[in-house]
């Protein structure tokens, strides 16, 4: 692997540790260096110091309450008249800090707050949070449930739970601790028409859209399956439940559940995974592309490990150990609206 596949790679980090004040002397020597011959590295310093700004207060607010929070980005957006703006620049700035470096340690996501049209007798006020690819997002809702909210994945709720039951809508992968209120069932609502219902519990939903499934996961206490409303079936802690989104068939099974949801706590883990599932989870894990070129069939490889803080770099050198790879990485690509597209790593079989 030569230098130059990591150098746009390796700026980018540089870049961040220096708007974070930890980079050598020799690095920042490096860094101002770039700054005064590059206007276009100067401004994307800029944009990676706003970033961390926002990523600082959005911690600050940890445990938030949402109305307070709603009201006051709302009073923000009003007042600089330019919502759409806003969104448009987070975005591209969540596709230029997603550094794989970072990963594992670094929170970052966005808020986009929105309202419902007014109904024949009151307003209802909507929160939509956006993990942005490569990170991890952990928020509370409004009756104190926490959620985890995986890398490229959308949670939408009430600023205020009302009526009989808690409703929110999930894309992607999410993790629940849920308020015990048997008054009032908590209902995660998926794209496919499956709905996970709980009163007092911890589970975990995978709905990514490039998924065929949808999984849930039961950590502890109970919670029930219904598909459209139709109640399907029960689970036990340590059971998953996989409903394929084609058929509407649905299998249930004991899984490991450490492997299944360690990703909330920042840790990759793999227990005889098949490469396939070994590079999805790696996909989501560090906004990157990998493609597997000339997969054999009648060969299955499978992966036994854990992995922290290691960046791409290193977990790809284990597998290269460990399984009959080559791999190489490519250098990242800017879109023309500026925003960076995903970096690609190819992958061959030996």
């Amino acid at each position: 692997m030569k230098e130059k596949d990591f150098f746009d790679l390796e700026k980018e980090t540089l870049l961040i540790k220096y708007t974070q004040k930890q980079t050598t002397p020799e690095e920042t020597r490096q860094v101002e260096s770039w700054l005064k011959e590059s206007d276009d590295c100067q401004k994307e310093s800029d944009i990676l110091r706003q970033a961390l700004e926002l990523k600082t207060k959005i911690n600050e607010h940890n445990s938030f309450n949402s109305q307070e929070a709603f009201a006051e980005v709302n009073r923000e957006l009003e007042k600089r008249n330019r919502r759409r703006s806003l969104v448009n620049y987070l975005s591209r700035v969540a596709a230029i800090i997603s550094i794989p470096l970072l990963l594992s340690t670094l929170t970052f996501g966005y808020l986009f707050f929105e309202r419902q049209a007014p109904a024949i007798e009151s307003s209802v006020q909507f929160m939509e949070v956006l993990s942005a690819p490569g990170m991890v997002t952990r928020l509370e809702l409004p009756d104190h449930s926490k959620v985890c909210l995986n890398a490229g994945s959308t949670l939408r709720y009430p600023t205020v739970f009302t009526g009989n039951t808690r409703e929110v809508e999930l894309t992607g992968e999410g993790y629940f601790e849920v308020q015990s209120d048997k008054e009032h069932p908590f209902f995660v609502t998926t794209k496919s028409g499956l709905k996970v219902m709980a009163h007092g519990t911890q589970f975990n939903v995978n709905t990514y859209d490039e998924r065929e499934e949808v999984e849930a996961i039961l950590v502890e206490g109970l919670v029930d399956i219904h598909s459209y409303d139709k109640f399907i079936a029960g689970l036990k802690p340590g059971e998953r439940l996989s409903y394929n989104k084609r058929t509407n068939k649905y299998e249930i099974r004991k899984v490991n559940i450490y492997e299944n949801t360690a990703w909330k706590d920042g840790k990759i883990v793999f227990r005889n995974t098949s490469l396939d599932d070994v590079f999805r989870v790696l996909d989501h894990r560090f906004n990157v592309e990998i493609v597997l070129h000339n997969q054999k069939k009648d060969k299955e490889y499978n992966c036994w490990a854990t992995f922290t803080d290691e960046t791409i770099y290193q977990i790809f050198s284990y597998l290269e150990q460990a399984t009959p790879i080559r791999w190489k990485v490519n250098a990242m690509k800017q879109n023309s609206d500026t925003t960076f597209a995903k970096q690609r790593i190819d992958v061959w079989l030996k």
